[in-house]
């Protein structure tokens, strides 16, 4: 038996919207799958969905896709380094300061995985209530 590690990244997460190709429903990305060939030296992701009827579909490559959904935000959405500026000027760091804090929390959200979300209107990283320090 191989010992194998592999790092593979999509632009899909469970919970966004997509069409499925030649559909006009909006479907919801349920499960994803990444298969891992070891000869072929390549990992392909696999998306489960949830149609509008809410019956789960199963098998669904990348390129059968459609992502983002046409007209799905009137706004875009933003990056995760938008999102990292946000919580740095959140505690009131000058202008520079907060860029390189931004920087130092979007590379803990790249490398390390970690994420953002709102605690009590304000986001916040890992859900934790710690000022971020400069790096």
């Amino acid at each position: 038996m191989q010992k194998v590690e592999f790092v593979a990244r999509t632009d899909l997460e469970i919970g966004d919207k997509v069409n499925l190709k030649g559909m006009t429903d909006v479907c919801e990305v349920y499960d994803i799958k990444a298969i891992h060939s070891l000869r072929e030296k390549t990992v392909i992701f696999e998306f489960a969905v949830i149609t509008k009827d809410g019956h789960t579909q199963y098998g669904f490559r990348r390129d059968e896709l459609i992502y983002p959904t046409k007209g799905m935000y009137k706004n875009p959405r933003p990056t995760r380094y938008e999102q990292a500026m946000d919580i740095a000027q959140g505690y009131g760091y000058t202008a520079d300061d907060a860029k390189r804090v931004a920087k130092h929390i979007f590379a803990k959200m790249v490398v390390d995985g970690a994420t953002i979300g709102r605690v009590n209107g304000k986001l916040v990283v890992h859900k934790e209530r710690l000022k971020p320090k400069l790096p």
